[in-house]
């Protein structure tokens, strides 16, 4: 037995419906500040837009 087809799938592409990337900058802001350091501007090309491990990878770098 199968289930029925949907009658639709929406899919979200960040920033369509919810634009999540200010919510992930301040959070990462948090993060590093949590961890002694602060992010600047020029940190925003390797946390915002990137995957999670390539931000962990960058907190990691820039915290110690």
């Amino acid at each position: 037995m199968s289930a029925p087809a949907p009658a639709a799938v929406l899919f979200d592409m960040d920033g369509t419906l919810v634009d999540t990337e200010v919510l992930w900058w301040e959070t990462a802001h948090e993060v590093a500040a949590g961890l002694g350091h602060r992010l600047t501007d020029a940190d925003a090309p390797e946390v915002v837009g990137r995957a999670v491990a390539d931000t962990a990878a960058h907190l990691i770098a820039v915290t110690g």
